[in-house]
């Protein structure tokens, strides 16, 4: 499996795959994180996880994601992790926590693999399944490291330029499927061949383990893998984790966004004499996760949420809608950034660049009102408030009337995006309003007003 980046699919260390490299410097970090797998079933899942529906050989990451004309990824760093997530316990796999495997992770992602290390370089978590309940882990330890100077400072600024984390089905209170109390593991009695969990209560009227559904019990074939334990319906550990990560979010230098997705259809559990046929993870243990955006998705199972059949499935568009407003969002801040430095005094260029940035990231309303509009209100241009709207939505950095209309101008960052917007304005105009107009690409004006020559009179 080949990405389009140069040099295709590489293995920075045992944890961390490169699938895609940009030419020239990233300009966004997207990292995807799978879920639990079955060794016999999903041998490399850092890939199939990430496959489309009907091809398990083609991943999306590298060709569906980095093709995409709305938003342009070409410059986008794409990574995929792999970890100890079997859902078997053996003599090979399933062997490690939650803490141990996530302090693996942490080093590998940020002191090797130099995740969050970039200037200007906003990062993506994506996750399946038990890999959002790792990388909540793997944030609150990097919170809390105490270390070199120079290791506390890499931890911080990956937090620092993580903007956000979707989550496939990550079940942020545990699962249901997999009862509760502690009583769902038997790492420690290897002898007993018929492995059962029955939630609250260590052992079953037969003495035997059972695995508890909505309507019947299921005996596990093997034990569950050490991982599985943060699945336990209610898991005081994860309680915690999930708490103090939501207390990392809301800090006021990070204002992490987090959106998410679950599955509606049931899944076939592979770990019983008789498949056990559940919903695996309940919208009821995926919501409370995400903040900012949560969609049940139809004809999906815990399996296939993250394989979308096509780029107009509803599993890749949310994801990369979000990846979009996060683009622009980061644009926008840079090219404040650049207007600060360049038309500015100096004494104002030192007061006014974190008033900006704060004023677009944090302030930003959900709807802008009239009075947001500067003069489109009070000129009554018909349908200018819409056209505006329009505007921002394609990628402009702002809008606003010119002199008593009928002209609008629009500022972007470069020539490339100017004509793309223009182009979508300009057609939905004419589709939506029957407005006939024309847009026009000019360069700003870096020096503004020039004495070219003055006498004395």
């Amino acid at each position: 499996m080949q990405g389009t980046g140069e040099g295709g699919v590489a293995r920075i260390n045992d944890e961390v795959i490169e699938v895609y490299a940009p030419v020239g410097v990233p300009q966004l970090e997207l990292i995807f994180v799978h879920g639990i797998h079955d060794d016999e079933m999903d041998s490399n899942p850092y890939l199939t996880r990430w496959s489309t529906r009907d091809k398990r050989e083609e991943c999306w990451l590298n060709t569906w994601l980095v093709s995409q004309t709305d938003v342009d990824l070409r410059q986008a760093r794409i990574l995929t992790v792999t970890y100890d997530s079997s859902i078997k316990k053996n003599s090979e796999n399933g062997n490690m926590c939650i803490f141990l495997v996530a302090e693996n992770l942490r080093y590998s992602l940020i002191k090797d693999a130099g995740v969050g290390q970039l200037d200007s370089c906003p990062v993506l978590i994506v996750c399946h399944s038990l890999g959002g309940l790792l990388m909540k882990e793997v944030c609150v330890q990097a919170s809390h490291v105490q270390s070199r100077e120079e290791d506390m400072a890499k931890y911080k600024k990956f937090l620092s330029n993580i903007r956000g984390f979707f989550f496939y089905s990550t079940p942020h209170s545990g699962l249901k499927l997999f009862g509760s109390g502690g009583s769902s593991f038997l790492a420690s009695q290897p002898e007993l061949q018929d492995y059962r969990v029955e939630p609250g209560n260590s052992l079953s009227a037969t003495g035997k383990r059972t695995l508890t559904g909505e309507s019947s019990t299921h005996p596990l074939l093997f034990p569950l893998g050490d991982l599985m334990k943060r699945l336990e319906l209610y898991d005081t550990s994860c309680a915690r984790t999930n708490e103090e990560f939501e207390n990392l979010r809301a800090r006021e230098e990070y204002k992490w966004e987090t959106r998410g997705v679950c599955e509606s259809n049931p899944s076939k559990v592979r770990i019983s004499k008789d498949d056990a046929v559940e919903i695996f993870v309940e919208e009821g243990s995926a919501r409370p996760g995400c903040r900012h955006g949560f969609w049940k998705l139809p004809n999906t199972n815990h399996f296939t949420i993250c394989r979308p059949e096509s780029v107009t499935s509803n599993s890749f568009q949310l994801l990369l809608t979000f990846i979009e407003e996060l683009v622009y969002k980061q644009r926008k801040v840079a090219w404040l950034q650049w207007w600060l430095s360049k038309a500015l005094p100096v004494p104002m260029r030192m007061v006014l660049p974190g008033i900006g940035v704060l004023m677009i990231l944090k302030k930003e309303p959900s709807e802008p009102s009239l009075s947001q509009c500067e003069g489109i209100a009070r000129c009554r241009v018909s349908g200018m408030l819409s056209l505006k709207l329009v505007l921002e939505r394609h990628g402009a950095f702002g809008c606003t009337i010119s002199g008593a209309g009928p002209t609008a101008v629009a500022v972007t960052d470069s020539e490339e995006e100017g004509h793309r917007i223009g182009a979508r304005v300009v057609e939905e105009s004419l589709a939506d309003g029957k407005l006939k107009a024309a847009a026009h690409l000019q360069k700003l004006d870096k020096e503004g007003a020039q004495v070219v020559e003055s006498r004395k009179l």
